[in-house]
């Protein structure tokens, strides 16, 4: 009898004491008891996620992700693919994820997972799939150069729209007469600064005289220009329609072009690498305030190797100077990249053109026989100017000091050298670096040419 009571009395006990906890802690995982059977259960956390596989053109975007989840269940989230993106890795509850796929420059598609854990509940795997890059046609020109230009709101569109010039060169291998092919698209992008300029996009062919968004600027601006082997040129031709297309992944790009012409012809070409961006905005260093043709009598030239033992071409610098005697005094520095054998004999005859790149920005690939380097200006350790590559200077003395009063960069054009014997006769045209309002020194040399260290 008393082993009885004292057990019925622990009972009671218990159920008290578990009553007065259940109400005391609210424990969200507490069993819950079924009279029916005489179990307990626990409930288990909701995460559903959808959909449960998504699939990305090859120029990559956004997709939504929806996870489904107890307000208080915690959930992550990881892509295990470095051109894939979440928007949060974490939360708890129910949310909407974007899911951003970069751009896929490869021929083959790529696969990724998406996986969503739950500390409670069953992993969820989100399969990924991109398509492969389209294959170019055996009629697509591939180019091999790019430069952007960013110009700021240079069509004045109170700030709403920025212009870039951006500047392509490449190869038609269908073309014998005229292979070499430069591409200059004129684009309208939202208004932005040089540091964080995005040409990411689509365009279509805008011929009306009032800048859009998300169109490139066709008749009198957009245009193809073909030149044969030599250098000689075509007349521009200028579009009337077709689309744009730029991706971009990391710092590589890929622009896939259709141009309609003029001449009823429609162009397809295809770009892929890195993009060099220059700044147009910032003030130019030229202060030219015309056009210029030099007074030049003599010239002195000056061999030099290339800093990189694998290129073959040779650096010469040629000075050519005006009267000595007379002031002020008129002054060009072109820094041509030449034969090795020209250090030899001075056989330097050939066309020269610009090379539309900064010095920093310029490979084994650039630094080829026929290029010109472009002027630029540096500053040593006492602020003094150093200038490079090739410029147009105009010098006078004051207080047995040199003095400059005016300086232009030679930023675009060309030289072409002929020789008889020792006699040179040199045609050239070039532009400074002025955009908004360009100026030319352009002229002819006829004389010889003072080599320092020929056959050295």
């Amino acid at each position: 009898m008393g082993g009885k009571g004292s057990s019925r009395h622990c009972l009671t006990m218990l159920f008290i004491s578990g009553v007065l906890l259940a109400g005391g802690c609210q424990q969200r995982d507490m069993p819950l008891f079924d009279p029916e059977d005489g179990t307990s259960t626990t409930p288990q956390p909701v995460l559903k996620v959808e959909p449960l596989s998504l699939r990305f053109d090859a120029g990559g975007g956004k997709s939504a992700l929806f996870i489904t989840s107890g307000e208080a269940d915690e959930w992550s989230a990881d892509a295990n693919a470095e051109w894939l993106e979440v928007s949060e890795n974490q939360g708890y509850g129910s949310t909407e994820l974007s899911v951003a796929a970069r751009a896929n420059d490869s021929a083959e598609p790529r696969y990724a997972c998406v996986t969503v854990t739950s500390p409670h509940a069953s992993t969820i795997s989100v399969t990924i799939e991109q398509a492969a890059a389209p294959a170019p046609s055996s009629e697509t020109i591939l180019l091999k150069e790019a430069v952007a230009h960013y110009r700021g709101d240079l069509l004045q569109t109170n700030g709403e729209l920025d212009n870039v010039r951006l500047e392509l060169r490449g190869t038609d291998p269908s073309s014998s007469d005229y292979p070499i092919v430069e591409i200059v698209l004129d684009l309208n992008i939202p208004a932005t600064t040089f540091a964080a300029t995005d040409l990411t996009g689509s365009y279509a062919a805008n011929l009306t005289d009032i800048p859009c968004k998300g169109s490139f600027n066709s008749s009198e601006t957009t245009c193809i220009i073909r030149q044969n082997a030599d250098g000689d040129a075509l007349e521009p031709l200028y579009t009337v329609g077709g689309d744009v297309a730029i991706v971009r992944s990391n710092d590589l790009y890929r622009i896939d072009l259709t141009l309609k012409t003029g001449d009823g012809t429609t162009c397809t070409a295809r770009y892929e690498g890195s993009i060099i961006l220059v700044d147009d905005t910032a003030a130019p260093h030229s202060t030219l305030t015309e056009n210029v043709r030099p007074n030049v009598l003599r010239a002195t030239g000056m061999f030099y190797p290339c800093d990189d033992p694998q290129i073959t071409a040779r650096k010469l610098v040629l000075q050519f100077y005006g009267d000595l005697a007379v002031l002020p005094l008129e002054n060009m520095m072109w820094t041509l990249l030449v034969e090795p054998e020209a250090a030899k004999n001075g056989a330097i005859e050939g066309r020269y053109s610009v090379i539309g790149k900064p010095s920093a920005a310029l490979t084994a690939e650039d630094l080829q026989v026929g290029g010109i380097l472009a002027g630029e200006i540096s500053t040593d350790d006492t602020d003094t100017g150093i200038f490079s590559g090739s410029w147009y200077r105009l010098l006078t003395t004051r207080n047995g000091e040199t003095e400059l009063m005016a300086a232009a960069p030679l930023v675009k054009g060309e030289a072409v050298v002929s020789r008889d014997g020792k006699s040179y006769t040199i045609d050239y045209l070039f532009v400074d670096d002025n955009v908004h309002s360009p100026h030319t020194v352009s002229g002819q040399y006829k004389g010889s040419i003072d080599f320092q260290n020929l056959d050295e």
